[in-house]
C-alpha cells in the first residue's frame, strides 16, 4: 500500500516562508540595535537548523530505500544528497553572516546576510520544487505508510532536543493551512508528541511568532 507524504510539501512552505521572510526582518533592525538583531539571528539560524534535521532524516532513512528498492530512479535519490550536500555549505555561511551581523547590528553586516539569504533562499526553492515534483511520486510508490509515519516520527527527535523550537516549528508548518490539513497532520505524528501540540502548541508558537514579527 503506497504512502501519501503530502507534509513534505507542508512542511517545505513552512521553509520558503521563513527564508523569504528573513531579509524584511533584517532590514527592520535598526543600525546598531544588536538586541535585537541576535533576536532575528538566532531564529534564522533555527530555521536553518530546522532545514539541516530535516534533510538529514531523509538521509538517513528516505534515500537508502529507494536507492534499494527503485534502483532505475537512483539518479533523483543521488541528486537530491548532491543538493543536501551544497545546502549545508550555503547555510553554514548564512550562519556564520548572521553570528556576525549579531555582534554589532551594523548595516554593512546586515547587507552582507541580505545578500547571503538572496542566495540562499533560491537554492532552497530550487530544491524544494525538485524533491516536490519528481522524488515525491517516488516516495509515494515505493515507502508504505507505516514506513513514511517513522520517518515523521524523526520530528519528535528534534521536539526533545529543542523542545520550545520544536512547538513553534510545527506552529510554522501548520500557519494559515486548513483545518482539515492541520488534523491530517497531526494525525500522522506520534500520540506524545500530537498530545503536547494540541495542548501548547499554539499558545508557544503564538509567542515565538510575536518576539520574531511583533503583534499585529
Amino acid at each position: 500500500m503506497p504512502c501519501d507524504p503530502f507534509e513534505m510539501a507542508l512542511v517545505h512552505r513552512g521553509f520558503r516562508r521563513e527564508l523569504h521572510n528573513a531579509a524584511g526582518l533584517i532590514r527592520g533592525v535598526t543600525a546598531g540595535d544588536s538586541r535585537r538583531a541576535a533576536v532575528v539571528s538566532e531564529h534564522i539560524d533555527f530555521i536553518m537548523t530546522a532545514v539541516h534535521f530535516h534533510h538529514s532524516a531523509e538521509d538517513e532513512f528516505v534515500w537508502p530505500r529507494l536507492f534499494a528498492r527503485a534502483p532505475s530512479r537512483a539518479a533523483e535519490s543521488t541528486r537530491m544528497q548532491e543538493a543536501h550536500r551544497t545546502i549545508d555549505y550555503a547555510c553554514e555561511r548564512v550562519r556564520a553572516t548572521a553570528v556576525a551581523w549579531a555582534e554589532t547590528g551594523e548595516p554593512w553586516r546586515a547587507e552582507e546576510l541580505m545578500s547571503e539569504i538572496a542566495g540562499f533562499a533560491p537554492l532552497v526553492d530550487e530544491h524544494f520544487d525538485d524533491e516536490e515534483n519528481k522524488v515525491v511520486p517516488i516516495i509515494a510508490e515505493y515507502l508504505g505508510p507505516k514506513e513514511w509515519r517513522k520517518f515523521l516520527s524523526h520530528g519528535s527527535a528534534f521536539v526533545r532536543a529543542h523542545p520550545r523550537r520544536g512547538l513553534a516549528l510545527g506552529g510554522i508548518v501548520l500557519d494559515g493551512e486548513s483545518a482539515e490539513t492541520r488534523g491530517r497532520f497531526l494525525g500522522n505524528l506520534p500520540l506524545p508528541l500530537r498530545s503536547i501540540f494540541k495542548t501548547i502548541g499554539d499558545r508557544v508558537y503564538a509567542g515565538y511568532r510575536a518576539q520574531i514579527y511583533g503583534t499585529e
